[in-house]
């Protein structure tokens, strides 16, 4: 009777995804990652909430200060600074408090949180390695075999990402070790695609998963490569936390202060979400400066073949220096490697890059995610939601990609705090 009802509901399948999902967290991290202060400090929330919903100032500042709990623990060493090398929570007990309350800070400031929300949408623990935000209040959906085979294939093709891709990547991650200019500069190209191919194949999984059992879940990711300014590269870059981020920051004070100051908000308030250190702050206030700059450069320049041009050629050169500043917590190391580059300082004797040997899985990896992000770039249309890489026939392909080179030992860049 009572699964019944809740099939009448629509509510089995996120409770199954629900205990799913817990089930996956006891097993990789054992019964002691109980994420119980985020559920309590989130239980605390809800019940602020409906203290001040209705006096509208305090229920906004009751969003930025929830939004600002994870800088905050970040500040105190609660939870790990998300560089890419140790995602990993300082504390168990805070597993997947940065998506959890994010999604509460956007719910609250629209107004829509409610104690179904919580644990229906936003504590879906799939969520807590790698996100998406929870965004949507919108009712689950009943199961259908026609959404089965859909986000069937978005699991796979997450999983041959983050699995093959990911994975082979990692092994070149050791040129983060040299501080020799091109050892430097392939490290920051290198870390850039296994960020990117790390974070998109685990959110593609998650947002299958979700969604497979009737959660609606945005897409995170829509070809970054595919753009042509590092604007476009935002807008389609980790799309759940931009979302929430345009919300709270930068639509409100844009009317305000103008655009230049709320990017600055918006990059500075990302840049603490990652971790509240020095080079997040100077990760924040370059791509807060060159997202302006990119924006004027297109706005202002009277040839518009010109405009676009310019802002294509700092595409790459932004989004690889962007990717160093992001890696390095120690911020001498960070200057020294900068200036390395910059002035182009090569030691012969100390250089990684020249002497790494490529097993025939790293080897095959480079090359396949070459071709990946070259296919981006080339055919925007084609790579848009990533419609051709589901294909049928490719799934096969990836399934069998994943039975011969899969491997697993690798964490989600953006932790699981």
């Amino acid at each position: 009777m009572v699964l019944a009802k809740l099939h009448s509901n629509n509510l089995l399948g996120p409770i199954l995804i629900y205990l799913i999902g817990y089930g996956l967290i006891f097993f990789s991290k054992g019964f002691s990652a109980a994420s119980i202060y985020t559920v309590l400090s989130s239980v605390l929330i809800w019940g602020l909430y409906l203290l001040v919903r209705q006096h509208r100032v305090l229920r906004v500042g009751l969003a930025y200060s929830v939004f600002f709990i994870t800088p905050i623990l970040s500040l105190t060493g609660q939870i790990g600074v998300l560089t890419g090398f140790n995602g990993n929570s300082s504390s168990l007990d805070w597993l997947g408090v940065s998506f959890v309350s994010a999604g509460i800070a956007l719910f609250i400031y629209q107004d829509q949180f409610t104690l179904k929300s919580l644990f229906f949408n936003i504590m879906q623990p799939i969520r807590f390695n790698s996100g998406p935000v929870a965004l949507t209040n919108v009712k689950v959906q009943a199961f259908s075999k026609k959404r089965a085979l859909i986000y069937l294939r978005w699991m796979i093709l997450g999983t041959f990402l983050f699995s093959v891709i990911a994975s082979g990547l990692s092994q070149l991650l050791i040129l983060k070790e040299s501080t020799d200019a091109l050892d430097v500069l392939i490290f920051g190209i290198v870390f850039e695609a296994y960020v990117y191919f790390n974070f998109v194949g685990i959110t593609m999984m998650a947002f299958g998963a979700l969604n497979l059992f009737g959660v609606r879940t945005v897409m995170n990711f829509n070809s970054p490569f595919a753009a042509r300014n590092v604007i476009e590269y935002w807008q389609r870059w980790h799309i759940s936390l931009s979302t929430v981020l345009k919300n709270l920051f930068f639509l409100p004070f844009k009317k305000t202060f103008g655009l230049p100051i709320a990017i600055f908000l918006v990059f500075i308030s990302s840049a603490m979400w990652h971790g509240v250190t020095l080079n997040f702050v100077i990760w924040g206030s370059f791509h807060a400066l060159f997202w302006v700059i990119t924006y004027y450069i297109l706005k202002l320049v009277a040839n518009k073949q010109l405009a676009k041009l310019l802002a294509l050629l700092l595409f790459p050169f932004i989004v690889v220096l962007g990717r160093l500043i992001f890696s390095e917590s120690d911020s001498s190391l960070l200057f020294f490697k900068v200036q390395q580059v910059f002035t182009w300082s090569t030691d012969p004797n100390n250089v990684i890059s020249t002497h790494l040997q490529f097993d025939t899985k790293t080897l095959f990896t480079v090359i396949f995610a070459i071709l990946l992000i070259t296919f981006e770039f080339l055919f925007p249309k084609l790579a848009r939601r990533y419609h051709f890489l589901r294909h049928p026939y490719l799934s096969v392909l990836w399934i069998i990609l994943c039975i011969a080179f899969s491997s697993f030992g690798i964490e989600g860049v953006y932790g699981t705090r």
